[in-house]
């Protein structure tokens, strides 16, 4: 029971994460700031070593290619290649997408 209650705490905290995810991106892609790019690295890296531990696999997956992304980088300037960007841009709305796909109605069985 505890750990379903755990369970049931995490599903609740990912629509603000997705948030928090979204408007530090949406930022980051305006004007590209380390503090910025750190704050959003620090939350998908969260999600990529915690979401399989509660049950989402699909969340841990995709955002484990999204912090590859981000190491690639090598630094917190932005790169050059708006292609990159973009492919950036789409991993991260995929992301997004599982995690409000994630509702607390159908994952609460544990």
């Amino acid at each position: 029971m505890q750990l379903e209650a755990i369970k049931v705490s995490y599903i609740a905290s990912l629509s603000e994460k997705r948030d928090v995810i979204d408007q530090h991106w949406q930022s980051l892609k305006a004007d590209w700031l380390a503090d910025t790019f750190d704050a959003v690295y620090l939350v998908i890296h969260g999600l990529a070593g915690s979401a399989e531990t509660f049950g989402f696999p699909d969340i841990t997956r995709q955002a484990r290619k999204v912090v590859d992304q981000f190491k690639q980088l090598k630094s917190h300037a932005p790169p050059d290649d708006s292609g990159f960007i973009s492919e950036i841009d789409q991993e991260i709305q995929t992301l997004l997408i599982i995690m409000e796909n994630t509702s607390p109605k159908q994952d609460s069985e544990i």
